[in-house]
């Protein structure tokens, strides 16, 4: 059995979790037993990993191994079906599509939020004191049970938390107090597991004792896919190996004299002292450039993700479309894509560029947002939310155009190839030369600016000949970088180890 460790399927995923999903996918396919272990508490978890594609026996989830819940099926829940709500009893009260009161005696004593996404559906509800205080909260979890219980202070800070199996006994209790001056989670208490009570300080404490218990009965090879998890997958007692796959890039960060020094987020996984198995990298170019600063860790590379197969559906726009699908952060220079844009849009105003993703956050947001407006682009620049799909925006693509400085591989540049879309993009290490090929696939920009950029663009949307040649240069691109190449390289790189 082979492992792969994150910390959630979230709503809005990083390319680590398509990587970790892509690979568990792709393995099951090729017989090769795998599994998701997942740490973080997430009531909608079983809603994302039906979007991304996961089937309920493809993962477990830490909180849901102890509620008893692992691969339960839903069942919806009615907010006005409730037990614990009598309506012989309580008034129930519908403000509107997403709120509902519980009146008695002309009292609002609880407030039902209807679940996300849904019409009707329980999803939490606040209780409060005879003086409105919010004294209680009961979260429901998307398969229609009561999840977990939140107690407050009188502050309305987090006191206490309790997790629920289905038959509402508390199986799992966190506790909240000081520390160093900030309320904070202190204390995760599991009750009655298998007739014991065991007490914990971290979470991340209770999750290596989760890994015990799986792996007790089915022993296997743990992947950590998250730096945050890398110290607990180290110590699992019954872990035929431990792999750390690092996803990013660049490693380093400028100390003192501006000399470049490790990230300390990287301190577990090339820890030599206590090193895991092998340290995997997502190109051998990479591996080779870091096997001489660690020499006594086993350094290895698999590929990150690999290129499915699409249907012929790709047609031309009537004017250009440049697209690009990732993270909005301020690390993947959102802005150098907008000004890069401009240049071309001067050249070729019927052009239009589309950026599909989520933010970091809404300032981040509200200043590119600003940036568009400013530029007056606001009729040429859309912002497309993030779906796990992205065959309809890369059928009608032109140019897949990015402005990452650092990548370890480039996932999205990929499945762009797939559709028959040549990418224009930064001339970053590890992706100009592995995935990139200058003048091939795509144009790679060496002197990473705007302006270079949209150069590089426009030379591509002007030139038939070039942009046809690149066009099939991506196809093969992408051929090279099918699914069996995957598994294939992931055997080889994975057999001294199974």
């Amino acid at each position: 059995m082979i492992y792969m460790v994150g910390e959630n399927v979230f709503t809005f995923n990083s390319g680590t979790e398509f990587s970790q999903m892509q690979r568990l996918k792709a393995f099951k396919r090729n017989g090769i037993e795998a599994k998701l272990l997942v740490r973080n508490y997430n009531r909608f978890l079983y809603r994302d990993a039906s979007r991304a594609g996961l089937a309920k026996d493809d993962y477990i989830n830490m909180y849901d191994y102890f509620q008893g819940v692992v691969g339960l099926e839903r069942k919806k829940q009615e907010l006005r079906l409730l037990d614990s709500i009598p309506l012989t009893k309580y008034h129930v009260v519908g403000i509107d599509n997403n709120l509902t009161t519980i009146d008695l005696l002309g009292r609002t004593i609880a407030k039902i939020a209807v679940m996300p996404e849904t019409v009707g559906l329980v999803g939490s509800i606040d209780y409060f004191d005879r003086f409105g205080n919010k004294e209680l909260t009961e979260f429901w979890d998307w398969r229609g049970f009561k999840s977990m219980e939140q107690n407050y202070n009188p502050d309305e800070t987090v006191a206490a938390q309790k997790f629920f199996d289905r038959q509402e006994h508390v199986v799992l209790e966190i506790v909240h107090m000081n520390k160093n001056g900030k309320l904070a989670p202190t204390l995760w208490k599991l009750m009655n597991y298998h007739g014991h009570d065991y007490a914990f300080d971290s979470e991340d404490s209770l999750f290596l004792f989760f890994m015990n218990e799986i792996t007790k009965t089915t022993p296997g090879l743990m992947i950590s896919d998250r730096r945050t998890l890398d110290a607990p997958v180290k110590q699992v007692a019954h872990a035929t190996g431990t792999i750390a796959y690092i996803h990013e890039g660049d490693l380093f960060i400028e100390g003192e004299g501006k000399k470049k020094v490790p990230n300390p987020i990287y301190d577990e996984a090339l820890d030599e002292q206590k090193p895991f198995t092998a340290v995997f990298f997502a190109t051998r170019e990479q591996a080779k450039s870091l096997s001489g600063k660690w020499p006594h860790l086993t350094i290895k590379s698999s590929p990150d993700t690999f290129a499915e197969a699409q249907a012929d559906n790709h047609s031309e726009p009537e004017h250009p479309h440049l697209t690009y699908i990732g993270r909005l952060f301020p690390d993947k220079h959102i802005a150098d894509l907008i000004d890069a844009f401009e240049q071309v849009h001067q050249a070729r105003p019927d052009a239009e560029l589309f950026l599909k993703g989520y933010f970091s956050d809404d300032d981040y947001h509200h200043e590119i947002t600003d940036k568009i407006h400013k530029k007056k682009l606001d009729d040429a620049i859309h912002l497309v939310n993030y779906s796990n799909d992205n065959h309809d925006i890369l059928a009608k693509t032109t140019v897949f155009i990015s402005a990452a400085k650092s990548e370890a591989f480039g996932m999205n540049s990929l499945e762009a190839m797939a559709a028959g879309v040549p990418v224009v993009a930064y001339g970053c290490l590890f992706l100009k030369n592995n995935l990139l090929i200058n003048d091939q696939n795509g144009l790679a920009v060496d002197n990473m600016t705007p302006s270079n950029l949209g150069k590089a663009a426009l030379s591509v949307l002007q030139d038939d000949q070039l942009y046809q040649r690149l066009q099939a240069g991506a196809l093969k691109t992408a051929t090279q970088h099918s699914e069996k190449a995957f598994v294939d390289e992931w055997k080889s790189g994975l057999s001294e180890f199974l």
